[in-house]
């Protein structure tokens, strides 16, 4: 029998170890599934980040966002371990890696290819910070863009991305060779008990695009005379206090355990989702409660990203005003929240997991054929 091929999967180790899982942990976490559905072997590579002082500093006030590691000694260890074996192929588990390619090929005398598995640009968020002088945000934007465009034209061999919206951004800045991997979908399905009128949501409360989608839902709702109980789980205690004091249909949770969450998620009659602007990447909270094959609502930009068979799910609009009358409308309708159960159920049903891999695996083995390749952006969409 023929070895199988390995790819050198090379990630940062908070990506692998927490307590909590945030965006990135999660995506990287359906990453590796990928991988595994695929006939390629995984040797995962974790790093840890630069701890030189100056750096650090550089990434807390955004100057280096692109500087996270010490790339002379990673190039080193990559190369050690390329040494040691047959491996041509390196995925790189999110674009802050970039730097470390034209190290390795100085160092290579044979052919490696280099595949960066996006999590969206870093310009990508910074574009939407307000608390930064004009000026210094021209310049920052400016180099973090410049970076960028280095990385996609001249680095990195073929792009996987987690948002189709990223295809064509990746494209502007050089990439020409992408592929769409979707989010997962995997049932885990609840006991669903809901109780009439409570909806919910889940998030990390002083992440910008979840506290002004919630804040913004909940101020439409009480302009609306909205009846039922929105219920909030996450973190920090203080704002979510403080969104429960201004809200009179708002009810703060706390942070809750795992099993905790289940329980309590398990009465909701909807899973809420409420995005309303394009940040970059993709909503991992929207996979939490379709896997759990909860009735949920998220919107265009909420559902970025998601392979789905029915978007009844999907209130097509950013106004929150139309998202809270959806609100309304599926807890005080039975009829109706069923309709929206069973386009979870038809999402789950329909989700291929097995065949998107294949696709991937296509897509991995031309981008080691032909590096820094012509070939058109190919999707599972």
């Amino acid at each position: 029998m023929l070895e199988k091929e390995t790819i050198l999967f090379v990630v940062e180790s908070g990506s692998l170890e927490y307590t909590i899982p945030g965006g990135v942990q999660v995506c990287t976490e359906e990453l590796i599934r990928y991988f595994r559905l695929t006939s390629f072997n995984l040797e995962i590579f974790p790093v840890k980040t630069t701890r030189r002082l100056r750096d650090r500093i550089k990434i807390k006030l955004g100057i280096d966002v692109y500087n996270s590691f010490d790339f002379a000694s990673l190039a080193s260890e990559i190369c050690s371990l390329l040494h040691k074996s047959n491996i041509s192929l390196v995925a790189l588990n999110q674009i802050v890696f970039a730097p470390v390619i034209p190290l390795v090929r100085a160092k290579m005398k044979r052919k490696i290819s280099f595949v960066g598995l996006s999590h969206g640009n870093e310009s990508g968020d910074f574009l939407h910070e307000s608390d930064i002088q004009p000026i210094v945000k021209l310049w920052k934007l400016g180099k973090q863009i410049l970076a960028e465009k280095k990385f996609y034209s001249e680095y990195l061999d073929g792009v996987v991305v987690i948002s189709e919206h990223e295809v064509g951004v990746d494209q502007w800045l050089g990439a020409t060779n992408v592929f769409v991997l979707p989010r997962m979908l995997e049932r885990k399905a609840l006991y669903w008990q809901p109780k009439p009128g409570r909806v919910g949501f889940v998030g990390t409360l002083n992440h910008g695009p979840n506290l002004k989608g919630l804040s913004s839902i909940l101020n439409a709702l009480q302009l609306q005379g909205f009846s039922g109980e929105v219920r909030i789980v996450g973190g920090p205690r203080e704002t979510g206090e403080l969104i429960a004091q201004e809200y009179s249909c708002a009810s703060y949770l706390g942070k809750l355990s795992n099993e905790a969450l289940e329980e309590e998620a398990s009465t909701w009659c909807i899973f809420l989702n409420p995005v309303f602007w394009y940040s970059r990447g993709s909503s991992t909270k929207l996979a939490q409660g379709l896997n759990w094959a909860l009735p949920c609502l998220t919107t265009p930009a909420g559902r970025r990203g998601y392979l789905l068979a029915d978007e009844t799910i999907v209130v097509p609009s950013h106004d929150p005003a139309h998202f809270a009358k959806a609100i309304s409308f599926y807890s005080q309708d039975h009829s109706a929240l069923q309709r929206l159960y069973s386009s979870v159920e038809m999402n789950l049903s329909a989700f291929d997991a097995a065949s998107i891999a294949r696709d991937f695996e296509q897509f991995l083995r031309n981008t080691e054929k032909c590096q820094i390749s012509t070939l058109p952006a190919t999707s599972v969409y």
